[in-house]
Order: C-alpha cells, then sequence, then structure tokens
C-alpha cells in the first residue's frame, strides 16, 4: 500500500487501505441486503454509472435518507416522485 499511496506524514497509506476496505465493505452489505440498492444497480447497469449519479445528486441536493436517494434515482423521469412528496412528509 505504501507504493499506492506514498508514505505519508503519518500513516496515510494505512489509513488509505482502511477507506479502501470500508469502502469495499459497505459496497458488499448494500449488494447482499438492500432491495433499493440491488434496484439500483440493475437499473444503471455498472457501479460507475450508479455511484456518479449518486455523487451528482449529493453534490445538487441535501439528501433526507437513503430510501430517498435511491426513490429518485429509480424514477429517473420524476413522473411519479416530486419535491412537493418531501415537503409533506
Amino acid at each position: 500500500m505504501e507504493h499506492n499511496f506514498g508514505h505519508g506524514r503519518k500513516h496515510l497509506s494505512h489509513n488509505m487501505y482502511l477507506s479502501i476496505l470500508l469502502a469495499f465493505t459497505l459496497h458488499q452489505i448494500l449488494k447482499l441486503s438492500d432491495q433499493a440498492y440491488q434496484m439500483c444497480r440493475q437499473a444503471y447497469g455498472s457501479k460507475v454509472n450508479l455511484w456518479e449519479n449518486i455523487r451528482v445528486l449529493c453534490k445538487q441536493f441535501i439528501i433526507p435518507d437513503w430510501y430517498w436517494l435511491m426513490a429518485w434515482l429509480l424514477d429517473r423521469e420524476n413522473e411519479h416522485f416530486t419535491l412537493e412528496q418531501l415537503k409533506n412528509e
């Protein structure tokens, strides 16, 4: 890992390694247990495409919770999902 992330000042390579392990674990938990995530993965085809869309939405909106985000991603044309629904909650 030191080769990939440099030696850093104080344990940078170790912290980057732990971040990668955390991200991998999160992806595996979502892949195995979260039906909304599984539906989004199927709809977007690749993880890169899905996570790019998640990144863009997180930059544009304040996301109240995970399932709001998944519902927004699944309703691409926004036919059924409106921001008015969020105000009513």
